[in-house]
């Protein structure tokens, strides 16, 4: 899965859960492949589901 930046309005757009996207201390994305967190070709691994509070941590 590839993520893109878009300039369209998304104010209007209503969702079940926070989609929330883990980095290191450093501020820098999980992108490299030995890092478990991969936000380029998502595999699926690393997920927590937060049911309480409505929350998708990747």
């Amino acid at each position: 899965m590839i993520f893109e930046l878009s300039d369209k309005k998304i104010h209007g757009i209503k969702a079940d859960f926070e989609l929330v996207f883990i980095q290191d201390k450093n501020l820098k994305p999980f992108t490299n492949e030995k890092d478990f967190f991969k936000l380029n070709n998502y595999t699926g691994e690393g997920i927590l589901l937060d049911l309480n509070n409505k929350r998708l941590f990747i």
